[in-house]
C-alpha cells in the first residue's frame, strides 16, 4: 500500500478548489464516491482486479479524499491517497507515476491547469516500461530453468537455480514502496489582462 497525505493552504475560495479538484480526479478516471458538494468528497479508480491483471498503474485500485476548509481568503486543503500495490513489483516507472499524479493534483488546489492527456501519457510511459520488466523477468526465470534441467538433468537443482535467480530478478526491479516528499507547487501567477482599447 502507498500512502501519501497533503495539507496545505490554497488561495483558491473552498467552493472554487473543490470543484477543480473533483473535475480533475473525475478527468483522470475516478469515480465519486460520495456527493461532489459535501466539504469532504472521496474518490475511486480502478480494482484489485486492475492491480492483479494490469501493468498500467492507472488501473491499480486508488482512492482519494479531499477536503477543503475555509482558511482566510482561501481555503485549508487535504488530500489523502491510499494506493492498492497487491499483486504488483511496483517499480521505479510506477512510482514516477504516482508521484506525477499527486504533485498534478496538488498543482490543481492552487489554481493550476494541468493537461489530461499529459496524465494518460504517463501511464502508459509506467506501463510500457513494465511490460518490458516483465519480459526480462520472464527470461530471468524460464533461461535458467530450462539451462539447468540441460546440464544438471535433476528438475529439482534447476529449480533452485531458478528460485535463486526469480527472486535477484524480482528485488533488481522493485522501488522501494514510498513516495517520498512531494512539495506542494506555488500558485501560478495571476494572467495579465489586456488594457481597453481607446476609441
Amino acid at each position: 500500500m502507498l500512502r501519501h497525505e497533503a495539507e496545505f493552504k490554497s488561495p483558491l475560495p473552498p467552493a472554487v478548489a473543490r470543484g477543480a479538484l473533483v473535475n480533475w480526479l473525475q478527468s483522470i478516471g475516478y469515480q465519486l464516491t460520495s456527493p461532489h458538494f459535501l466539504s469532504s468528497v472521496s474518490a475511486q479508480r480502478g480494482s484489485m482486479m486492475g492491480n492483479f491483471g494490469s501493468l498500467n498503474p492507472r488501473n491499480w485500485q486508488a482512492v482519494v479524499r479531499l477536503s477543503c476548509q475555509p482558511d482566510g481568503d482561501g481555503s485549508l486543503v487535504t488530500l489523502d491517497w491510499e494506493i492498492a500495490t497487491a499483486g504488483q513489483t511496483c517499480t521505479v516507472a510506477d512510482i514516477a507515476f504516482w508521484r506525477y499524479e499527486i504533485a498534478t493534483t496538488l498543482s490543481i488546489a492552487v489554481g493550476a491547469t494541468p493537461d489530461v492527456r499529459e496524465h494518460q501519457k504517463q501511464g502508459a510511459r509506467a506501463q510500457s516500461g513494465d511490460t518490458w520488466r516483465a519480459l526480462v523477468f520472464t527470461a530471468i526465470v524460464v533461461v535458467p530453468l530450462i539451462a539447468g534441467i540441460a546440464l544438471t538433468g535433476s528438475m529439482g537443482v534447476a529449480s533452485l537455480i531458478t528460485l535463486a535467480t526469480g527472486c535477484v530478478g524480482y528485488f533488481s526491479m522493485r522501488a522501494p514502496r514510498r513516495l517520498g516528499e512531494i512539495p506542494v507547487p506555488p500558485p501560478p501567477p495571476p494572467t495579465m489582462e489586456a488594457p481597453p482599447v481607446m476609441t
